[in-house]
């Protein structure tokens, strides 16, 4: 034997060594034919088949069934420009389990024949780890998100007890300021006129301190915190009812039990709202709530039969209606407001179902 043959040997058997100890599975095909003509030991564990069964297959025993055509178009690709092509195909094992592989794969000679080389990598695990980071980081966003809503309701309610501080609570206090201090400038000149002007500004004074008070109590209801939105709706219309007023009318078909303390929340303050606009400015006898669910929505609705008013035609500086649409929008539910002069009005809002969580951010 020669020194060739033996240099020639050698490296074969090292070729062979490196062949054999490859982590990737590499199975090698007839592009014309697309059978398995070479596999590696790590081919032959992945895909559960001992060498000599393996390379009497074909290609299309490799795959489910669905992603046999994509193959073979690959392996047309090949067989017409032969650059290296790196996918992910989902492989059928001897005993139809699956497992996603990323395929390395390109063209050579073999044997007198254009061939396909794939070098195979199992990465089923690695996709499993990447989708479940995902989700985690998908968890973590929404939980972001929920926060920043949270946040933001917290600010916008901020926005609103100032609206309703400068529409009712400082306007009459500053009536009852001005009233007073008439009374103490007419005291020796008009004793009646001032009489009249202390008495006024004690009115106005007992009504500041009731808007005080129905502002600090809109803020955390007791009856809210205690027992849920439909039992505190309940006592808001009980509060509102008066002879003077609107006969009020609550109706609920709701099979939920608690709600998420910021939805229950903003529930009852559009409720509160709608209520306060209706007894001060529809004239109607009658007003009606409505509150009902679906098991993932929830619809209230808020009806008078009173004067009606255009929509589009709001006083500037009274903020009400702007707060219901507010509240809705970040709780990316929907609210309209229905109405035409002589008409009456109906406030109707849809808001997402979220159920009482006690871990959830803002639930402690």
């Amino acid at each position: 034997m020669s020194c060739g043959d033996v240099a020639q040997g050698q490296a074969e058997s090292e070729l062979q060594a490196i062949y054999d100890g490859l982590a990737d599975g590499l199975v090698l095909a007839d592009i014309e034919t697309k059978r398995v003509l070479r596999v590696n030991p790590s081919a032959c564990r992945m895909f559960g088949y001992p060498p000599e069964e393996m390379q009497r297959l074909s290609v299309s025993d490799l795959h489910p069934a669905d992603e046999v055509p994509a193959v073979f178009a690959n392996f047309d690709r090949l067989y017409q420009q032969p650059i290296a092509r790196v996918v992910n195909r989902r492989c059928l094992r001897r005993d139809g389990t699956e497992f996603l592989a990323e395929i390395n794969s390109s063209r050579l000679g073999y044997q007198g024949r254009h061939c396909a080389i794939g070098f195979f990598r199992d990465v089923t695990e690695a996709r499993k780890t990447e989708e479940a980071l995902a989700q985690s980081e998908a968890a973590l966003h929404k939980e972001q998100e929920l926060l920043r809503h949270l946040l933001e309701l917290a600010e916008r309610d901020r926005e609103l007890l100032a609206f309703e501080l400068h529409d009712g609570f400082a306007q009459q206090l500053a009536g009852a300021k001005m009233h007073f201090e008439s009374a103490a400038r007419l005291q020796e000149t008009n004793p009646q006129q001032a009489r009249l002007a202390f008495d006024k500004g004690l009115q106005l004074l007992r009504e500041g301190i009731q808007e005080a008070r129905r502002l600090v109590s809109g803020l955390h209801p007791p009856v809210l915190e205690a027992f849920g939105v439909v039992p505190a709706i309940e006592h808001l219309v009980l509060e509102h009812q008066s002879p003077d007023g609107p006969k009020i009318e609550f109706a609920a078909e709701a099979r939920f039990e608690r709600l998420a303390r910021p939805l229950e929340n903003a529930l009852f303050r559009i409720v509160q709202e709608s209520l306060s606009n209706a007894e001060k400015h529809s004239r109607s006898p009658k007003v009606r709530v409505e509150l009902s669910d679906d098991g993932q929505k929830i619809y209230l609705a808020v009806r008078d039969w009173g004067v009606g008013f255009d929509p589009e035609k709001v006083v500037e500086g009274h903020f009400g209606l702007r707060g219901i649409r507010e509240r809705a929008r970040l709780f990316h539910g929907r609210s309209s407001i229905e109405s035409e002069p002589g008409q009456g009005t109906t406030i109707r809002v849809e808001l997402p179902l979220v159920a009482y969580a006690p871990d959830a951010p803002g639930e402690s």
